[in-house]
């Protein structure tokens, strides 16, 4: 179990020791939702469950699925000293972990609603933006490697580490798309072109882009 006192590495090596029972979950789920999506008019199912590991950790799993392709999204939750955080898994090896103050930003500068949780925050941006790798910012900081990210609902600004071989993104703050300033356009154009070669790449996540 994730505990305050963990420090990132901790933290890592408890999330794969959990991954395996959270992908048979997933696959459980799958099965189901497969079956929706055959029944369904739009032959597309989105659906996201809250799961309690039997590690004791608290896991959110995202489906969107039609009735031959899948898209899924895990990620695990837990209070530190720094409040709710929120680390999702991607199967390229890489770890995305948002901060409570980064999903309060996101919901003040996007979706405006204050009567939301945390959970219900964070269960909102992963099912209006795709989870890819991020462009780094230049100049790189020779100790701190600086990340933006383009969204379908803004931009992403965070930092870059690695632990064990794992890249660790870690996104600080939010800024809807009518807040980018004139001086941040390059970047922003920069990283919006290379997340359309991301899309044009990868038709599957072109298509679950648009639910």
């Amino acid at each position: 179990m994730i505990v305050p006192a963990m420090n990132s590495e901790e933290i890592i090596n408890e999330i794969l020791l959990d991954l395996p029972k959270v992908l048979h979950k997933k696959d459980s789920f799958l099965c189901n939702l497969r079956r929706a999506a055959i029944k369904s008019e739009t032959k597309m199912i989105y659906k996201c469950w809250d799961y309690k590991s039997p590690r004791k950790n608290d896991w959110v799993i995202e489906l969107k699925s039609t009735p031959s392709i899948c898209s899924a999204i895990y990620a695990v939750h837990y209070l530190n000293k720094q409040g709710v955080n929120f680390i999702a898994v991607k199967i390229d090896a890489s770890y995305h972990h948002y901060s409570g103050h980064f999903l309060d930003r996101y919901n003040e500068r996007f979706l405006n609603q204050m009567c939301l949780s945390r959970l219900d925050i964070f269960k909102s941006f992963i099912h209006h933006n795709i989870i890819s790798i991020p462009e780094k910012l230049y100049p790189i900081d020779t100790e701190i490697e600086r990340v933006m990210i383009k969204l379908n609902d803004g931009i992403a600004f965070g930092t870059q580490e690695e632990i064990n071989g794992y890249k660790i993104f870690n996104y600080k703050t939010f800024i809807s798309n009518d807040m980018v300033l004139s001086f941040q356009k390059k970047d922003v154009n920069d990283a919006r072109s290379h997340y359309e070669e991301f899309l044009n790449e990868h038709p599957v996540a072109k298509k679950f882009q648009a639910m």
